[in-house]
């Protein structure tokens, strides 16, 4: 089943998050993506209070420098409908070493989780090991004492060449496997020696307490960043990969056989049209000033609809992308809440050698049932082989060798207009085994020659 989000302005955790983060090498999108949503998902602090110390956080100074904490409301990361998130500075005058720290108290139960998400942008220049404590209660008792309590680290090393997120890099989206934090004894020194922060009430001997951010400089170099939306999660959250923002355009040409590559347009002969806008009836929820959309215009008696055949720079060769690592298919639409049946194509692969689109299809269809703007994700599960009698291989949906993408509709009554944007893979999905085809059933050989099996 789809997931979607309606036009609305809305956050539920890190579900309204906008997503595509330069330092986390993709690129920046003109309108916000929503982060994949964890089945499980525990919120430490959204930072929308915008008053940490009214609400739990607190700072303290190091052995060689100092700093603070507090509210930002002008960098968030892109694309949230989030109003603040929190700025830290530590300095020392150039001296390496402990520069002080920050963190928050708040009783909260894990159960379930697996992993520990935060938003992070941190300046150019910084060089600093960020230790993430977490600290567990483990006798029931909702405070944190020595030695009854224990603490669990992790080592968030922040460099221009990361790995754990890269000064300068803008904001970038971690999620650590609370698997990886080490049973810390420096601070804590009891408890079980397990990070299980579950509440009495659950069946736990106490939870979460406290989360704590050390600040350790490398080089002495002043350490500051904004940082947001701290969640616990089953699963790591991740950001969608986009395939078409259409901000370049809509290219489109012929491959060395003639075949349509880029975007075109398809139909039973009814009319149908494809442009670029940045004056959509409403902005895409988010967008910066000036976001390009697609526009599909089409009067349809049966069929229509639009391709993008992934093409070459030069765009003279069809090429595939490889999806198999991914969830599903995602995209904002503009509806016109008609009741007009629309379907999405994945155009997948073709058989060996072929010079023709044969290229296999899938599908899944909904109704233009709402108005505005509204968020799709479709799981790959979610989508159907759809035969159109072009000699397509018959070999499951395997999104090794993806050819291109379609969206389209079927009778009208009527002009109906469409946008579209920021056409997108979510998720983290299962690989499927490679499966090979060959180009014929039966090979002769004669022994003791040389042939090829293509």
């Amino acid at each position: 089943m789809s997931t979607t989000i309606s036009s609305g302005r809305r956050r539920t955790g890190l579900l309204a998050l906008a997503l595509m983060v330069a330092a986390a090498l993709l690129a920046v999108s003109a309108s916000p993506l929503p982060a994949q949503a964890a089945s499980v998902e525990v919120v430490f602090d959204d930072m929308e209070h915008g008053n940490p110390f009214g609400n739990g956080w607190f700072s303290f100074g190091g052995s060689v420098g100092g700093g603070g904490i507090g509210p930002n409301a002008a960098d968030l990361p892109p694309g949230t409908t989030g109003s603040f998130s929190l700025e830290t500075g530590w300095g020392s005058g150039g001296t390496p070493g402990f520069f002080g720290g920050f963190g928050r108290t708040s009783l909260t139960d894990l159960s379930g989780t697996a992993h520990f998400n935060f938003w992070i942008n941190p300046d150019a220049g910084v060089d600093a090991v960020l230790e993430l404590n977490l600290q567990e209660d483990d006798n029931a008792d909702d405070t944190i004492t020595s030695p009854e309590d224990d603490e669990f680290q992790f080592n968030c090393v922040v460099s221009p060449a990361g790995p754990c997120a890269v000064s300068g890099g803008g904001w970038q989206l971690v999620s650590i496997p609370l698997a990886d934090f080490f049973d810390d004894n420096s601070f804590l020194t009891g408890g079980n020696g397990v990070l299980d922060p579950v509440p009495a009430s659950g069946g736990g001997n106490g939870q979460l307490v406290n989360v704590v951010v050390a600040i350790v400089s490398n080089s002495g170099a002043d350490v500051t960043f904004r940082t947001d939306d701290w969640v616990f999660t089953d699963t790591p959250l991740v950001v969608p990969t986009i395939i078409d923002d259409f901000e370049s355009g809509l290219p489109a040409g012929t491959d060395g056989a003639g075949n349509n590559i880029g975007f075109f347009t398809f139909s039973d002969g009814s009319p149908v049209s494809i442009s670029t806008t940045t004056t959509p009836p409403a902005p895409v929820p988010g967008s910066a000033a000036g976001n390009t959309v697609l526009q599909m215009d089409a009067d349809v008696t049966a069929f229509a609809g639009m391709i993008h055949a992934f093409e070459n720079a030069a765009v003279d060769t069809w090429v595939t992308q490889d999806w198999s690592a991914r969830e599903g298919f995602a995209f904002w639409l503009y509806g016109n809440n008609s009741g007009t049946d629309l379907f999405v194509d994945i155009i997948e692969n073709r058989n060996p050698g072929s010079t023709v689109d044969d290229a296999e299809r899938w599908t899944v269809t909904f109704e233009d049932d709402f108005s505005g703007w509204q968020y799709f994700e479709f799981p790959f599960s979610d989508f159907t082989r759809k035969e159109i009698g072009n000699g397509a291989p018959n070999d499951g949906l395997t999104l090794f060798e993806v050819h291109g993408w379609a969206f389209g509709t079927l009778n009208t009554g009527g002009l109906k207009t469409y946008y579209l944007d920021d056409v997108s893979l979510f998720g983290s999905g299962v690989v499927a085994d490679l499966a090979v085809n060959f180009a014929a059933g039966i090979f002769e050989i004669t022994e003791g020659t040389t042939g090829d099996v293509t």
